[in-house]
């Protein structure tokens, strides 16, 4: 069974009108705002806390799909998670994102199926 994403408390310094971070048991949201209050980047994590996959889709610049690597540690600086290649996603991704998504906003819970379907199509 399926746990639905939920809105995370927001306690950093970036508002809610910048950021909204959602997340089940295998699976992470984060979406990002401009100042008009519209979506212009996404990042959809699979997989949580083992073999992490993440899709990044921003309004401009290309959309990716693959494994999360750690990065190379740097003396003095924090760890960056990035995505090497982008690589095929499986359809499956789509079926397990609508699973969780129910309570999400309507807009929101759309932007991201449009995102994912289009990405799906081009692969």
């Amino acid at each position: 069974m399926y746990k639905s994403l939920k809105l995370l408390p927001n306690n950093s310094i970036v508002s809610q009108k910048d950021r909204k971070c959602y997340v089940s048991d295998s699976m992470s949201l984060t979406i990002w705002f401009d100042k008009k209050e519209e979506i212009f980047a996404i990042e959809l994590v699979f997989d949580l806390l083992l073999d992490e996959c993440a899709f990044i889709h921003r309004r401009s610049g290309p959309t990716r799909y693959g494994p999360v690597d750690q990065g190379d540690a740097r003396v003095g600086r924090h760890d960056k998670q990035t995505i090497q290649e982008s690589q095929p996603m499986p359809t499956s991704r789509l079926n397990e994102f609508e699973k969780v998504s129910l309570q999400l906003p309507e807009k929101e819970y759309q932007f991201v199926v449009g995102a994912l379907r289009k990405f799906l199509a081009y692969d």
